[in-house]
């Protein structure tokens, strides 16, 4: 599951706000505000977490995982 950082890093590199997030989701604007709060997610938000991931990575960002040598990032494909 992709992090809150993640998110928040992702809106960044799109010049999304909160808004328009929820907009392309569904999820209200509250509820994601929330959840970039967070340090790490829990296994019941797994579903809306999976919609968020869904819509930015048809935005072209790809996410990668946190190693023993990087914390976990995002990429912007070159469109």
């Amino acid at each position: 599951m992709i992090s809150p950082k993640q998110i928040r890093i992702s809106r960044a590199y799109l010049k999304w706000t909160v808004d328009d997030l929820s907009k392309k989701t569904g999820i209200q604007w509250a509820r994601l505000q929330s959840f970039e709060k967070l340090e790490n997610f829990e296994p019941h938000h797994e579903a809306k977490v999976n919609v968020i991931q869904a819509v930015l990575e048809q935005e072209g960002i790809i996410f990668i995982d946190k190693d023993e040598y990087f914390y976990e990032c995002v990429k912007l494909k070159i469109k």
